[in-house]
Formats: C-alpha cells, sequence, structure tokens
C-alpha cells in the first residue's frame, strides 16, 4: 500500500517511484509493433480498428470466441484500407 501525497495544488497524487508497473508490458507492447510494422500496416489505424472491432465481438459472458480474432491479425488480408496507409518514416 502506498499513502497519497498533496501537491502544491492541493490535489492527491501517487509519486511515479511509488507505482508499480508490469515488465511485460513494454516487451509485450514491443512485440505488436514489431507484427504490426512488419506487416506494412499504419500502427495508429491498425490500434485504433482494434479497438472499434473487438467490443463489438465480446458475447454476454465477456468473452471472445478465438475464431472471430482471425480476421483482425495484422496478417490477415481481411482489414480495411485505411490500416494499410502510409507509414511516417
Amino acid at each position: 500500500m502506498f499513502k497519497l501525497g498533496l501537491n502544491v495544488y492541493g490535489q492527491n497524487y501517487v509519486p511515479h517511484s511509488v507505482l508499480k508497473f508490469p515488465k511485460a508490458q513494454p516487451c509485450f507492447c514491443g512485440h505488436c509493433n514489431n507484427s504490426i510494422s512488419a506487416n506494412n500496416l499504419n500502427v495508429y489505424y491498425y490500434i485504433r480498428h482494434l479497438l472499434t472491432e473487438l467490443p463489438q465481438l465480446i458475447d454476454k459472458n465477456g468473452n471472445i470466441e478465438q475464431s472471430l480474432l482471425e480476421p483482425l491479425m495484422p496478417w490477415s488480408k481481411s482489414l480495411p484500407a485505411d490500416c494499410y496507409s502510409k507509414r511516417r518514416n
């Protein structure tokens, strides 16, 4: 547990040094970015597409059937054209 401090404006905050972040997160994000880039996708538009499509695939129990995820994979040929937009170099 950690204590909240007060900043000069009187609002609660948590010092960054106290927060514990999962160590796997940066590694996972890096692998996702590599896979997205390796398939010549625009990272922003692909992630935006995922975030709009995934909520529609959730069933009443909060699960997503694995077969429904295949069209959303970076190597899928059924991704919208804007996912293949030109990337900045």
